[in-house]
């Protein structure tokens, strides 16, 4: 199948602050993904789209792939990956043209490794599905969820919190997505009748927002070859 990737590293981030240009260990935050992509040697065409100075000049050095310096109007919290894929169709029509599948790589992912983008895709040829995306296991029932509302607790449940009453429940994890180009030019959307997951767990799903996550990586990121989940 032919497949490119769309890797999106925004300059803004509110809760983080220059979150995708932070360093983990040697290297700033976005290149784990990019270099995974890079690693899994099954794209066709790699796009990288930033709007901050410091990751375009950087990425120069990756000659694999095509950085896209993003518009303004396509940088702001408002707007989703799924507006910046429909731009970049619509800016590199050469490249987009007779390619099946497109797949976006978040870049707060820096311990989902090459191996996961290429069994993940394997699965995608294996099974034929329209669209693929990587998921994770709740760690307890969102059926058994409590709000606090005044510091105190509510609850829309009653009885015993019992796991075992509960099948599985899952969601969105590990910044992973393929989709049918088509599909998505026609619905701008991933979720199709015909979608299939990609089950990574923890710590290989950690997404970083938060000062607490970089920590955690730090941990983590020399190993994350060994502790494949």
């Amino acid at each position: 199948m032919s497949v490119i990737c769309i890797i999106g590293a925004r300059k803004g981030s509110k809760r983080l602050v220059g979150k995708n240009r932070r360093l983990l260990g040697e290297k700033p935050l976005y290149a784990y993904s990019l270099e995974a992509a890079i690693e899994s040697n099954i794209f066709n065409a790699i796009i990288l789209s930033s709007d901050d100075e410091f990751i375009i000049e950087d990425a120069q050095k990756y000659k694999e792939i095509i950085i896209n310096k993003r518009p303004a109007k396509y940088a702001d919290d408002i707007t989703s990956m799924y507006d910046v894929g429909f731009y970049l169709l619509q800016e590199y029509t050469a490249v987009f043209k007779n390619v099946e599948y497109l797949c976006f790589l978040s870049p707060c992912n820096p311990l989902r490794t090459a191996k996961h983008i290429t069994d993940a895709y394997t699965l995608l040829e294996q099974e034929k599905y329209d669209s693929l995306i990587s998921v994770s296991e709740f760690a307890f029932p969102p059926e058994l969820k409590l709000t606090v509302k005044d510091n105190k607790l509510e609850r829309s449940w009653s009885g015993l919190a019992r796991k075992n009453n509960h099948g599985l429940s899952y969601y969105p994890a590990g910044g992973m997505i393929f989709v049918n180009q088509k599909y998505f030019s026609k619905h701008k959307d991933v979720y199709t009748e015909n979608t299939g997951a990609y089950q990574i767990g923890f710590p290989s799903s950690l997404d970083i927002d938060e000062e607490k996550d970089l920590a955690i990586a730090r941990l983590f990121i020399n190993k994350r070859e060994d502790i494949y989940v």
